[in-house]
């Protein structure tokens, strides 16, 4: 997990890093779905207006393994909300060394 900030009495943000893999994302929209490598479980969310061109996810990342660092807010106990702040925060795995 990664550092908290407290923005108010009942809302926090937080840094997280998942791996898997971009199953989609809708650049008008400015949305993701990604799946989470270990768990299968669909992280969906917003991708800020830092990423000028948000297709380039699809172009670049659609399908390949990745790890990606998000930013979840989380009001009270609620489900967090995650955003894709930049490009910088989607890092290819590197695949297994091949044997010799």
């Amino acid at each position: 997990m990664g550092e908290i900030t407290q923005v108010e009495d009942n809302i926090h943000t937080q840094k997280q890093s998942f791996q898997g893999e971009f199953q989609g994302v809708l650049p008008m929209g400015r949305t993701f779905e990604f799946i989470h490598g270990y768990s299968k479980e669909v992280l969906r969310g917003n991708i800020n207006i830092a990423i000028e061109d948000p297709d380039i996810l699809n172009r670049n990342w659609l399908h390949k393994p990745v790890t990606i660092q998000l930013t979840a807010l989380y009001v009270g106990r609620g489900r967090p909300r995650y955003t894709l702040m930049s490009l910088a925060d989607v890092l290819p795995n590197d695949p297994p060394d091949a044997p010799v």
